[in-house]
């Protein structure tokens, strides 16, 4: 991942969600409580699981429902 914007409040990281449909997928986390927003659920499953595994999650936000943005988001909901 990928950190791109970040200060006291809050990080924004860049998750590279592999697979061969390269939609972008950002995890939004608050420092003070470390939670997260993760927005889109593109690629592969294990590759994003590997990336999120430390992560608190609290929701997926989806920003439309192609293909190449939803690849992972049933597994990622079961976790």
């Amino acid at each position: 991942m990928e950190i791109i914007a970040e200060d006291k409040d809050i990080r924004i990281e860049k998750l590279d969600p592999g697979g061969s449909q390269w939609a972008n997928s950002y995890l939004v986390t608050c420092v003070k409580t470390g939670e997260s927003v993760l927005i889109d659920a593109p690629g592969n499953l294990q590759k994003m699981l590997s990336q999120l595994k430390d992560k608190k999650i609290k929701y997926i936000l989806m920003t439309h429902n192609h293909g190449d943005h939803t690849g992972a988001l049933v597994g990622l909901k079961q976790r």
